[in-house]
């Protein structure tokens, strides 16, 4: 059985900060990764595992899973932010274990696995949210709080932005956009919201 451990960051994460006020936190570079004890504690890690941080961001859960594997441990890292990998990869230069850190998507974990010549994952860590860093630098255009252009993409050079999808799409095309691949309807929230 593969443990997964997912988790809907906006939401946990004030719960988390609120009970744990307290406690020290491993802060790095502003970023604080929400609920590590309680992920580890879900994931049951071996020290001589495979674990995957399948949106590792600015590496803070993957730092905490590298401290708990051993030179047999293996620790993959997946992000589709080629900016949040480098950072990832700097951060675990000097982890005891096999770190693998691979601009990719979560959903591509099957493939990397078998890329890497991996059987299996002993378990999967899904930080479902966006990171922080994403939102100060204002140029992402995932920011709320500062000016910045329409972007919206984790892989800048992939895609298009946000803001080509508001110019030439219509309001229902937008409608169907956040609804999701197959919903058959326009998301009402957002068809109206153009």
């Amino acid at each position: 059985m593969i443990n997964i451990c997912a988790k809907r960051t906006l939401f946990f994460e004030q719960l988390y900060l609120a009970a744990s006020a307290s406690r020290p936190a491993a802060v790095v570079g502003g970023h604080q990764p929400a609920m590590i004890k309680e992920c580890l504690d879900f994931l049951r890690v071996r020290p001589a595992g495979c674990y995957v941080d399948g949106t590792c961001g600015c590496g803070g859960h993957s730092a905490a899973l590298a401290e708990r594997l051993n030179s047999a441990g293996t620790l993959v890292c997946l992000d589709l932010d080629p900016t949040m990998v480098e950072r990832t990869r700097q951060r675990l230069r000097g982890a005891r274990c096999r770190v693998l850190v691979r601009q990719a998507s979560f959903a591509d974990l099957p493939e990397v696995l078998r890329e890497e010549g991996l059987a299996h994952a002993d378990g999967v860590l899904l930080d479902l949210g966006i990171c922080s860093a994403q939102l100060e630098e204002s140029e992402r255009g995932f920011s709320f709080q500062r000016e910045g252009p329409l972007d919206m993409r984790y892989d800048q050079s992939r895609g298009l932005p946000a803001a080509h999808f508001r110019q030439h799409g219509s309001q229902r095309g937008v409608g169907y956009a956040f609804a999701g691949p197959g919903a058959g309807e326009p998301c009402p929230r957002h068809s109206g919201c153009y």
